[in-house]
């Protein structure tokens, strides 16, 4: 006698938060509520309550509530911020599990959460070497990256077979409200890195790295994790920044840019004109046998109406990149984060500004 099981896939499950970031008030008892974007019953999940630092039990439940997950918090009595991550769970049929962090940040006793500071003076703390934020400082800004992408950062070749592609998704930008200045951020883990386009954050900069680089000059704001998110609200629109290529200074690295009337020099083939057997495996390739796995980025060049040049940078990781049609044969706008990015494959020098789109809705 022989068996035979059959497994079928059902509905896959889904789990986001919008906005999995949340600041309270100290001096009273309140009422918090996370909106959870998800097809799973919010009674199925499994709720765990972790607290960071030494104040505990100010929690005092976690409910489902009319499609939304309600905290009920305690009064803050003394003169620190408290913080805490919710985790929900879910297990399906396959033995899968689907997760997702809530951050909770309290207020002190006086419903203040420290410092604020700009863009400008965080940029005036950085050194090259890094300096160690080791006070309560915060900034606000909005987010310009997404970390759905897999174009937000080049990913390093650790070995002559193999990419850290970690890299793309520990990496964010934020943008001033003003869309003067940006910041590169360089999360611990992948799974830290949940900010999405158009979320306006509230950042803590405690136990954070201010590292500062030249030529051009540009700021990266690391060893950051999920507690140092203090705030954030979705849907918040990107400030407008449209440029020519020659108009690019050193304030536009890690902003949001529009360059106008733009085409590329050469119309042939795909976004990313590798070999395909050197690119990273994916669903792009999926035919393809013997991928070596050396090759993370392609440059393609981009000139516009006034004869200026840039680099439009794309990583193999990237299922838009090669989607079996031309690529644009005439003008428009092309839209991304402005980047300095050195690339090894292609000698180094990819030119003092490149541009990264999201996705090709950014290729106009």
């Amino acid at each position: 006698a022989d068996t035979v099981c059959i497994k079928q896939y059902g509905v896959v499950p889904s789990l986001e938060c919008p906005a999995p970031y949340k600041a309270i008030r100290g001096s009273v008892e309140t009422f918090t509520q996370f909106e959870i974007d998800t097809n799973i019953p919010l009674g199925d999940f499994a709720v765990a309550t972790a607290y960071v630092g030494p104040t505990r039990d100010w929690i005092r439940s976690v409910q489902p509530e009319q499609g939304m997950l309600v905290v009920d918090t305690k009064p803050n009595p003394g003169d620190d911020v408290c913080k805490a991550v919710v985790n929900l769970s879910y297990v399906d049929g396959w033995e899968e599990t689907f997760s997702a962090n809530l951050y909770i940040t309290q207020a002190d006793k006086d419903d203040e959460f420290g410092r604020e500071v700009s863009f400008a003076d965080v940029r005036a703390l950085a050194t090259t070497e890094g300096t160690a934020v080791d006070e309560d400082i915060l900034i606000e800004g909005i987010v310009v990256s997404d970390f759905h992408s897999k174009n937000m950062e080049a990913n390093p070749s650790v070995s002559y077979d193999k990419v850290d592609v970690t890299v793309n998704d520990c990496t964010a930008y934020l943008e001033s409200p003003d869309g003067r200045y940006g910041f590169r951020l360089r999360f611990d883990t992948p799974e830290d890195n949940v900010l999405a386009r158009g979320t306006r954050l509230s950042l803590s900069l405690s136990g954070t790295v201010l590292t500062r680089e030249e030529n051009p000059e540009r700021y990266t704001i690391s060893s950051l994790v999920g507690e140092n998110m203090v705030e954030s609200v979705a849907g918040e629109a990107i400030p407008v920044k449209q440029r020519r290529i020659s108009e690019l200074t050193d304030d536009d690295v890690y902003t949001f840019v529009s360059l106008e009337n733009t085409e590329f020099l050469f119309k042939e083939g795909s976004y990313a004109n590798v070999y395909e057997n050197y690119s990273l495996s994916s669903d792009v390739n999926a035919s393809q046998t013997g991928n070596n796995n050396r090759m993370d980025g392609w440059a393609s060049l981009v000139r516009d109406s006034e004869g200026g040049a840039i680099y439009m940078l794309v990583n193999t990781l990237c299922a838009w990149r090669r989607a079996g049609k031309p690529l644009p044969q005439g003008m428009g706008p092309l839209s991304g984060v402005v980047v300095h990015t050195p690339m090894r494959r292609y000698g180094g020098d990819m030119g003092r500004y490149s541009i990264r789109p999201l996705d090709e809705g950014g290729i106009g």
